[in-house]
């Protein structure tokens, strides 16, 4: 077996960390504010798998993105952490998804997203 020369495994590398985000390469703070869709999708991932408070403001941010796949994913990890929805529905028209942003960053300024909160029972509108 013959090794890998460093021209012919590059190119392979770069297509490989292209279609994964290089997610790895970026700090997940990096990825939320990202031009690429598909970095912002890796970071709400990520984000909704650890169920870590410390990601709720960013992930109240993605509440607003262009992309309804975001915004899907960053209302389901908010919900995974708090048990609630706050009424967001990601496919509602804009001014009603702003109206529960503001409920989110309501949420946020009482500073309950520094612990992890107890289950509550989801609230409409989802």
């Amino acid at each position: 077996m013959t090794a890998c020369r460093t021209t012919r495994c590059v190119p392979p590398l770069l297509a490989v960390l292209t279609v994964c985000g290089c997610s790895s390469c970026h700090s997940l703070e990096e990825r939320f504010e990202s031009e690429d869709p598909s970095m912002r999708m890796g970071a709400v991932l990520e984000a909704g798998r650890k169920a870590d408070p410390a990601c709720a403001a960013h992930l109240v941010d993605c509440l607003t993105d262009s992309e309804a796949e975001i915004r899907l994913g960053a209302i389901l990890a908010l919900e995974k952490m708090t048990g609630t929805r706050r009424g967001y529905c990601y496919y509602h028209p804009a001014a009603a998804r702003a109206e529960a942003v503001g409920r989110w960053r309501d949420w946020l300024k009482g500073g309950r997203a520094t612990s992890r909160p107890a289950t509550q029972p989801a609230e409409g509108g989802g």
